[in-house]
């Protein structure tokens, strides 16, 4: 008991020890380290709220204020962290750069990632390569690094050869604040539901994330002259939008259910995001309900992409158990009335350790979405994956025009057509992200060449050439006085094989082969013909010789057969007369069946 007590008494005095130090720090403490030290709290709850406006300017304050360097370079990556989920891609460059070379970026290389990428949105290409490679070299476990040196060199060569695709901004129906992720809102494909931050959205006053005021969902219909309406709110009443976040809509294929994102609630607008689903009643809008997709209350879900018979739903969600940022899930339900079973995530062929998100779903088959984890252009590009056999294709970039430097998402089709529309906050817009009409125009190829006298070099005039395609089609055209043939754009289909043959009198025939398999790119083919006239005289062959008794053809009388093979097959009318003998030994009856099977070895 006595060692007890004494160890007890000893805990007394250690613990009012600590105390009196404490207070002796706080009560020598200057004004303005305590000052400080309230700055930099007050901008890290504001970023771990998610209100990032809000924690920059809190920060750039706390930034002014402080002399040590080391509170200074953190202060610096996490303003640049704020600018950076702010899409505010030039200032977060500037504040990385002021630690890009100092202890606190070497001990934490995520530094080196952020940076390379507001270098690439930036289209600062050479110095983002160096950074992505630093990146790699500290951190080589993390494919965003390899990733991002391979999208630089994709840039130059996608950025030299655009695809077919033909993007254009949709003026009348952006603002200069955030237009985004629209969705068809009615049969006709005339009217377009949109999500956007403008002027007259029902949230007050800003939102800590954006800066912005709080999105709602807005609703723009268009004429019989292609034009479209001023959005107008799609719903006052409190049901579709409120003072929190609302956005990210996709229709059911009936356009009787809304599905949609919303962010925050009445009472707390930072509060997570959660998918919507809101059936129409007349020309207003039913009972609310809530997408379960779980019990976490931490989870943020959104992005929704419904199937045609809404038993299946993709969504975008931070959820545990992905591959990094936001990914994508899949869940599946019996039927429409019956809660989702537990969302399985569509694994690392599609996700990364970045944010893939907006989800679209084309004939239940082919999903787009945005990432900016895979090699691209910038921020956010577009992808497109096939399900075949139940497994998603590896994702391709949709490339430039439809992605650029900056965030490129919410690309949506129109039913039946290569069209639609998608969101991109690319340099030349309106406002931030802006909303941009797309279309893929058919490809279009051509067949065209002469046909020549391969003796003569002169044209050959009223060849036939006829055009046999793999989906049955069969086509004829005529040379011209000066050998000139062709096919045009009508008679040339994609993802068919042609079979070319040219037909004259005298002259052998001649077979070409052309495919528009593979090809995404429009083509003129051109495939010339050099005609052989069929001589007056019989063509001898060069003689074949065989082993004693043996009717084996050989290797070197094999090669000196194969123009015969050729011209017989491009000519089915060609008769060839084929003879073979023997030397006088043996009896005639064994010379007469070996010379039948060596003619018949040729």
């Amino acid at each position: 008991m006595k060692y007890a007590s004494v160890d007890r008494y000893f805990t007394i005095l250690r613990f009012f020890a600590a105390v009196f130090i404490a207070l002796f720090f706080v009560t020598i403490a200057p004004p303005q380290a305590q000052a400080q030290s309230r700055r930099v709290a007050a901008a890290d709850e504001a970023f771990n709220s998610f209100q990032y406006n809000v924690a920059a300017s809190r920060y750039k304050k706390a930034y002014s204020k402080t002399r040590n360097r080391a509170d200074k370079d953190k202060i610096s990556f996490k303003l640049g962290e704020s600018y950076r989920m702010m899409n505010n891609t030039r200032r977060a460059e500037m504040a990385y750069r002021r630690i890009i070379k100092s202890n606190y970026a070497r001990n934490n290389p995520i530094v080196y990632l952020h940076y390379a990428n507001m270098l690439r949105v930036n289209e600062k290409y050479k110095e983002a390569a160096d950074y992505y490679a630093l990146y790699t070299e500290n951190v080589p476990d993390d494919p965003r690094g390899p990733n991002g040196v391979r999208s630089i060199g994709l840039i130059e060569e996608w950025t030299k050869n655009p695809t077919k695709y033909e993007v254009t901004n949709v003026k009348k129906i952006n603002s200069k604040s955030d237009d985004f992720a629209p969705t068809y809102a009615d049969k006709f494909y005339n009217a377009l539901l949109i999500t956007s931050t403008r002027e007259g959205s029902t949230g007050k006053g800003l939102d800590g994330w954006t800066g912005q005021n709080f999105s709602d969902l807005f609703l723009t219909r268009q004429d019989r002259k292609g034009e479209w309406s001023e959005p107008v709110l799609a719903d006052t009443e409190g049901k579709l939008n409120t003072s929190a976040n609302e956005g990210a809509p996709a229709f059911n294929e009936n356009f009787t259910t809304l599905y949609y994102t919303r962010c925050g609630n009445a009472e707390d607008t930072s509060a997570n995001c959660q998918i919507m689903s809101i059936k129409r009643s007349g020309r207003g809008w039913g009972e609310l309900k809530v997408i379960k997709l779980g019990n976490d209350t931490t989870v943020t879900n959104g992005h929704p992409a419904i199937s045609k018979d809404e038993l299946t739903l993709i969504f975008s969600s931070d959820r545990k158990g992905g591959q990094g940022g936001k990914d994508l899930w899949i869940t599946t339900r019996k039927s429409v009335v019956d809660d989702f079973n537990k969302p399985i995530n569509l694994g690392a062929a599609i996700n990364t350790p970045g944010d893939e998100q907006f989800p679209f779903l084309r004939n239940d088959t082919t999903l787009y979405f945005a990432s900016n984890g895979h090699p691209g252009l910038g921020g956010l590009d577009i992808f497109k994956t096939t399900l075949r056999d139940n497994v998603w294709t590896k994702p391709v970039n949709l490339e430039v025009p439809v992605n650029s430097s900056g965030d490129d998402f919410a690309m949506i089709f129109q039913p039946g057509t290569d069209e639609g529309f998608l969101t991109s906050n690319r340099r030349g817009g309106r406002g931030g992200d802006d909303i941009y009409h797309f279309i893929n125009p058919p490809l279009i190829f051509t067949l065209q060449g002469t046909v020549k006298d391969d003796r003569t070099l002169q044209f050959v005039p009223l060849a036939t050439v006829r055009l046999v395609g793999s989906d049955g089609t069969s086509v004829d055209a005529k040379t011209d006085p000066k050998g000139f043939y062709s096919f045009s754009k009508s008679q040339i289909k994609p993802n068919t094989t042609y079979d070319i043959t040219v037909i004259k009198e005298n002259y052998f025939n001649k077979k070409a082969r052309e495919t528009t398999v593979g090809v995404e790119k429009n083509k003129d083919f051109i495939v010339d013909f050099m005609l052989e006239p069929i001589p007056e005289k019989p063509v001898v062959l060069p003689d074949i010789l065989y082993d004693l008794a043996k009717w084996d053809l050989k290797p070197q009388y094999q090669d000196s057969l194969q123009g015969l093979i050729k011209t017989l097959l491009e000519n089915e009318t060609v008769v060839v007369e084929l003879a073979a003998h023997t030397d006088a030994r043996d009896t005639e009856e064994r010379n007469d069946i070996l010379s039948q099977r060596r003619a018949e070895s040729v």
